[in-house]
């Protein structure tokens, strides 16, 4: 009786791993997010022989899935985006874990979301869209027309897609600032699609923002043809996916409501998790900011300034904060502000950078992008806050940004 249960158990096991090596078929639901693809290979034994000298810890959500005909895929695990696939990948890269890998969805391959990053630099004199990648750090142009000059580039939120304005020209004539034939453009991460989306004429000021994490706008401001003391004011809201989802126009008085300005930069006082409250106080003559941990109801001074808090950001886990306040001595009027690195377990100051002239950057993973100045010279940073080095410099003739040119 029990030689019959060992024999039994035996053809068990021996089933469970003839299943276990049975490569997956591309249609399963568990293949439908995007995964991080390991390899390529002729037949599954190959496949399965350099799966078996993959690091242990990968092999419960490593899979081999047959394409085509001699065509089989090593893949790890499934999420719910390109970035966040991306991101682990080159977590696991960085730590030699991995050697090589492509981001993989259903039955192509698609773009890497977090590891490319555009920018703006210019190429044959104009300003145009380039991309920068983290793994060969090396940069490629994207979008460029003749005659047409990129003014804002700005990504989405959520990492799927980037707007960005041009114009044939913009500057100014004499004491007036100018925008010619300015346009709208966006491109989507999923389809690797440019499009323009409007056309905006002719104008005198132009900017772009976010309002919340889920709409665009593009506000373009215009002289009035028939008052000369009036300009109008034409705000386009654009969804996500690229979708214009309202226009409305309103007017201004310049000598009684003065020249529109961009909307003021509201500071992110509330952390990613709610964890922690970014408190600004005010005496005579100094600026005190302050760190509250809401959980265990403490607080401690981060900074002392002599101007105002300009803006902030947080990483996703709390750990990092990111102020941007201006300099307490002013040396360039233009390039005024200055970028702080804050552990905020430790709340020490880990970091400091002096030559910034827009209080902005772009958060991917645990680097930070953003744009230093030297002079009329721009170049943009790529710091690894986790290890607090900087890991790369994009520099290009003419200069770069991460969002305009100077």
């Amino acid at each position: 009786m029990k030689l019959l249960y060992i024999k039994y158990l035996l053809i068990v096991l021996l089933q469970i791993l003839v299943f276990s090596c049975k490569p997956y078929n591309l249609d399963e639901k568990q293949l439908s997010g995007y995964t991080i693809c390991l390899g390529e290979f002729q037949s599954f034994d190959e496949a399965d022989v350099y799966k078996s000298k993959m690091d242990f810890d990968l092999w419960r959500d490593m899979k081999i899935v047959n394409v085509e005909t001699k065509k089989f895929l090593l893949l790890y695990h499934s999420f719910n985006s390109s970035f966040e696939a991306g991101k682990k990948a080159f977590e696991l890269y960085s730590k030699s874990t991995i050697y090589n890998y492509k981001i993989f969805k259903e039955k192509e391959y698609v773009r890497d979301d977090f590891a490319n990053t555009f920018f703006v630099a210019k190429y044959q004199g104009r300003a145009s869209v380039y991309n920068y990648n983290l793994i060969s750090k090396k940069t490629s142009l994207v979008w460029s027309r003749w005659g047409r000059k990129v003014i804002t580039l700005n990504h989405a939120p959520n990492y799927n897609s980037a707007f960005f304005t041009t114009a044939l020209g913009y500057g100014r004539k004499g004491s007036f600032p100018y925008v010619r034939d300015a346009r709208v453009y966006f491109y989507d991460f999923k389809k690797e699609l440019f499009s323009e989306l409007d056309e905006l004429d002719s104008g005198i000021q132009i900017y772009t923002y976010w309002e919340g994490s889920d709409t665009f706008k593009v506000n373009i401001t215009k002289p009035d043809s028939i008052k000369s003391d009036i300009l109008r004011q034409e705000i386009y809201s654009y969804n996500t996916d690229g979708e214009r989802i309202g226009k409305k126009e309103r007017s201004f008085n310049i000598i009684v409501d003065g020249f529109p300005k961009p909307p003021t930069i509201i500071p992110r006082n509330i952390s990613s998790t709610k964890k922690y409250l970014l408190r600004e106080v005010k005496d005579e003559k100094k600026y005190f900011i302050n760190l509250k941990n809401l959980k265990s109801n403490s607080e401690i001074m981060l900074l002392e300034n002599d101007s105002n808090l300009i803006n902030s950001y947080w990483s996703s886990d709390d750990k990092y904060l990111f102020l941007f306040t201006n300099k307490n001595k002013k040396v360039n009027a233009d390039i005024d502000k200055e970028l702080y690195i804050i552990n905020t377990e430790s709340t020490e100051i880990i970091k400091k950078f002096t030559s910034i002239k827009y209080p902005q950057l772009i958060i991917n993973g645990n680097f930070i992008f953003f744009t230093e100045y030297s002079g009329r010279d721009s170049k943009i940073i790529i710091y690894d806050f986790y290890l607090n080095n900087i890991f790369d410099q994009i520099l290009m003739s003419g200069g770069c940004g991460i969002s305009q040119l100077p």
